[in-house]
């Protein structure tokens, strides 16, 4: 699944993430960011009514009331949600039809990679987190 990337967009100012001193430095925050999900696969308590993995590269955008988050609509409800808070980030995706399909607990603040931690309706899976 291709998508096409648009050229850098300021974002709303994300202070958890983009100042001296912090993960990304004085760059401004973007308003999109590229995510690539790989390797989710059906788990041990996985029914048709989960829905299918989601793997692929996809677009975020970041969301109007939460500067720190970006979403694939930018509002709710979404799919697929990277976000980032004065303690960590977090990465959450959903299936086809809702189900919890990968979620990361809390990683170290502004991490752009990590693994699923879902052991039973989806398994496995990793994601990087590219920003313009």
């Amino acid at each position: 699944m291709g998508i096409i990337i648009p050229p850098h967009i300021d974002g709303t100012h994300c202070s958890v993430c983009w100042d001296p001193g912090y993960a990304f430095e004085n760059k401004v925050t973007p308003k999109y960011i590229t995510i690539e999900i790989i390797g989710v696969e059906k788990g041990p308590g996985w029914t048709a009514a989960d829905g299918e993995p989601i793997n692929g590269t996809f677009q975020l955008i970041q969301t109007s009331t939460l500067p720190c988050t970006w979403t694939d609509t930018g509002i709710f409800p979404y799919k697929i949600r990277w976000g980032v808070s004065s303690v960590g980030a977090s990465m959450t995706i959903y299936s086809t039809t809702g189900a919890v399909m990968f979620t990361t607990g809390a990683l170290a603040r502004c991490a752009l990679t990590g693994n699923n931690l879902q052991n039973w309706k989806f398994v496995n899976g990793s994601f990087v987190v590219t920003l313009p």
